[in-house]
């Protein structure tokens, strides 16, 4: 049970099982991020191919889709205590 050990001792806090859980909740918002910058991606792509307008909403989506990609990904690191960084999260929403 090594990995699991690694986890909980490099976990702020609730054990083993709150980093699990943390770790299920930063893949899944890894997952929505992709999913919406896929999305909403191809459709700008066609609005530009369209020459149609672009609007400024679907801009706004698919950079914070990409900011809470790279967020996923740095707090993914080992060691890095990402209730240091709380307010981005907020930022985020």
């Amino acid at each position: 049970m090594g990995v699991f050990d690694f986890i909980g001792n490099s976990s702020s806090s609730g054990g083993v099982s709150g980093a699990l859980i943390r770790i299920v909740l930063r893949f899944l918002q890894f997952l929505f991020a992709l999913v919406v910058a896929a999305l909403y991606g191809v459709d700008l792509q066609h609005a530009h191919k369209a020459g149609a307008y672009t609007d400024g909403k679907w801009v706004f989506a698919e950079v914070v889709a990409g900011l809470a990609a790279v967020t996923t990904l740095v707090y993914g690191i080992p060691f890095f205590k990402s209730w240091w960084a709380f307010g981005w999260d907020w930022v985020l929403l």
